[in-house]
This record gives structure tokens, C-alpha cells and sequence, in this order.
């Protein structure tokens, strides 16, 4: 009750870890572009356990959603520095 969907995609970055302060669950949603010629992933961890994983190939689209719960921290890690784009991170918060 009372959460809505927020675009924060320009104030996330992959492979930095954030801290659900809000007090309650949220739900984040992350969609990657896979954009050069090499086999890529990308891993959301919670609390430092993984919780969901996409992997692609140039060209390639994916997303993910994943719960975090309150207080908990939450990243999305790219095995590769190059080739991925994070290019939406939503969040209901």
C-alpha cells in the first residue's frame, strides 16, 4: 500500500551495492542490453545471495525482478565490464 513505481535508473550503477531504507520490501526491476560480441551476465544479489541472473548475446535484451527486503542490501553485478548496459532499473518503493 501506499508504494509506487520509481525510474531510478539514472541513480544506479552495476556492481555497487545499495540498502532498502524505506522501511518495508521493495521490488526492483532491471532490464540489461548485451552489446558486443562476448557471452555476458548479469547477477542480482540480496544480502549478498544471488537471486536471479540473465545472461545474453550481442544484441540481446533481458530483464529480472527481485524483492528486497527492508534493510537488506541489493546490487546487480555485470561479469563483464564491458558489453552491458544497464538500460532501465524501476523500482516499487
Amino acid at each position: 500500500q501506499g508504494q509506487t513505481w520509481q525510474n531510478v535508473t539514472g541513480s544506479r550503477v552495476h556492481n555497487t551495492t545499495y540498502t532498502n531504507s524505506t522501511g518495508r520490501p521493495i521490488e526492483a526491476v532491471v532490464s540489461v542490453q548485451f552489446t558486443q560480441a562476448v557471452q555476458a551476465i548479469a547477477v542480482a544479489l540480496v544480502s549478498e545471495v544471488m537471486v536471479n541472473t540473465v545472461g545474453g548475446i550481442t544484441g540481446g535484451w533481458s530483464s529480472m525482478s527481485f524483492v528486497v527486503p527492508a534493510g537488506a542490501t541489493y546490487s546487480v553485478g555485470i561479469s563483464s565490464g564491458t558489453g552491458v548496459n544497464l538500460t532501465q532499473w524501476a523500482e516499487l518503493r
